[in-house]
């Protein structure tokens, strides 16, 4: 980082975005090494840390260090790391957690307990690596208050798989077949599924879309995962089911007339 701050010390070379808070530092991203840095007493007020790709074993010195005693939200692109993270001996006080990697049945383990990380309430994961479905659907600390994940394109299964394992209290399931679906499952306080919220973006007009040349005659199949996603879903637990998309599709009257039918398939019978 050129011309960093004095305030930064030794570690201004090897972070980016700076957050401050009353003078002090309290978020940073990682962008070389930092395990030289570790336990400097700089590190000492970071809540929030973007570890990127200096993330994983390798690099775990700066974020393990005891002087993290304010670390709360930690952002991994390397999962390598995790078992010994979650399950070692040394308790941490990390609230939130997003992990970019997740490729062994170890790691997912790890993460369904995680009890070194007894303050774990938020979870996000992107399992860009291998893709596992059996992976995904086993990770769960029950505590979790709010759990994101990226699930595979064209597994309609899965969403539904998913949502009946998972006791998060909010399921946020961010799927992208065709466009850009949000799947949000809310349980009540007996810890039933309750409410399902679905928001899609499907624009009318054509556009770029993951490399792709996309327009209107992508929709018809965007219902159809749609319809066959919310028919692979447990039954008979839901009280509200809302579903949103862009108004530029509806503008069509045979679009209108699709997802109506659609949503009174799938809505809970009063």
């Amino acid at each position: 980082m050129k011309n960093a701050p004095k305030s930064l010390g030794p570690l201004g070379p090897v972070i980016s975005k700076p957050k401050f808070e009353a003078g002090v530092l309290v978020g940073c991203t990682i962008v070389k090494d930092a395990n030289p840095t570790a336990g400097h007493a700089l590190w000492s007020t970071v809540r929030t840390i973007d570890a990127g790709e200096f993330s994983g074993a390798e690099y775990a010195k700066v974020y393990r260090h005891r002087v993290m005693r304010a670390l709360r939200h930690l952002t991994f692109e390397n999962g390598d790391d995790l078992v010994s993270l979650c399950t070692g001996k040394t308790k941490r006080p990390i609230e939130r957690l997003v992990v970019d990697w997740l490729t062994t049945d170890a790691q997912a383990a790890a993460l369904a307990h995680a009890t070194a990380l007894p303050n774990l309430r938020e979870l996000e994961l992107r399992p860009r690596g291998g893709r596992d479905d059996r992976l995904i659907q086993i990770v769960a600390p029950a505590r979790l208050e709010r759990l994101w994940i990226e699930v595979p394109t064209h597994t309609p299964h899965l969403v539904g798989s998913i949502a009946a394992t998972v006791a998060a209290k909010r399921l946020e399931l961010y799927d992208d077949t065709h466009f850009p679906i949000r799947w949000v499952f809310e349980r009540g306080v007996d810890g039933r599924l309750s409410r399902l919220s679905v928001v899609a973006d499907l624009p009318e007009k054509s556009r770029q879309h993951m490399g792709m040349s996309t327009g209107p005659t992508w929709l018809p199949a965007t219902f159809d995962h749609l319809e066959a996603t919310l028919a692979a879903l447990p039954g008979g637990t839901l009280s509200e089911l809302v579903i949103t998309v862009t108004k530029e599709p509806l503008k069509k009257t045979a679009n209108k007339a699709r997802l109506a039918a659609i949503v009174k398939r799938f809505s809970p019978k009063k």
